[in-house]
């Protein structure tokens, strides 16, 4: 069997059906095979290219029936996963290609409108207008965060209280070391202070979903830890 029937079946296989109507599109086919498990590899190969039995092909494989079919499902189940049958399908490449293209000048239009718009105005308005931006913008310094918290923001290019607003979550700063749950708690707290109870409650329930305990609990916990007399 030639590597473009041997991929023509593997892609009838994967997208269940009887024929594949031109669309297959054998490089991409063979190329993601070759991302699967060794084993896994050669199974597609005893059983599709060979047309083995199970139990054959379980010999070759060197283990007992039930774990052939297991690798042989296995590696069709992963050849199934959207990120991999997006390389096998012209139509699905084709369709990324146009969508792509359709994005690319779609941000084109954007950039050239900008430019238009740099065109016509002046050096002192653009001067301005900076100013005016830069007038709306909150130091961070305006939270009376402690030295630690806010040096440790300030490390994630992050200085305003605007562009913490434009968080959707804080695992931006806890890839920075030493921003633990202390200083999330404390500005969690700060920014509830200053009136963002919006912002303040989604940072609070990302906290219960990975930890399982809630902003309040820890809050509590730390008001005591901090109050018990040491021995």
């Amino acid at each position: 069997m030639t590597d473009s029937e041997f991929a023509s079946k593997i892609y009838c296989e994967v997208f269940s059906v009887a024929n594949d109507d031109g669309d297959a599109y054998v490089r991409g086919i063979l190329e993601t095979i070759g991302t699967l498990k060794v084993n896994e590899q050669k199974a597609l190969e005893y059983y599709y290219r060979d047309g083995n039995t199970y139990i054959r092909t379980a010999e070759l494989l060197g283990v007992n029936r039930s774990t052939g079919r297991h690798i042989l499902a296995t590696a069709v189940r992963k050849m199934r996963h959207v990120s991999r049958k997006r390389k096998m399908s012209v139509k699905l490449l084709l369709y990324d290609r146009d969508r792509a293209i359709d994005d690319a000048n779609a941000k084109i239009e954007v950039l050239s409108a900008g430019v238009k718009q740099l065109a016509v105005d002046t050096p002192d308005n653009l001067l301005l207008k900076q100013e005016e931006f830069a007038l709306c913008l909150t130091d961070l310094g305006e939270l009376g965060l402690s030295s630690y918290v806010h040096n440790l923001i300030l490390k994630s290019n992050i200085r305003s209280v605007e562009a913490l607003l434009k968080l959707n979550s804080l695992k931006v700063l806890l890839i920075q070391r030493g921003f633990g749950i202390i200083s999330r708690n404390e500005l969690i707290s700060k920014m509830r202070e200053h009136g963002h109870n919006e912002w303040a409650t989604q940072m609070e329930a990302e906290w219960t979903k990975e930890s399982g305990v809630s902003f309040s609990t820890f809050q509590h916990r730390m008001k005591m830890s901090s109050t018990k007399p040491r021995p």
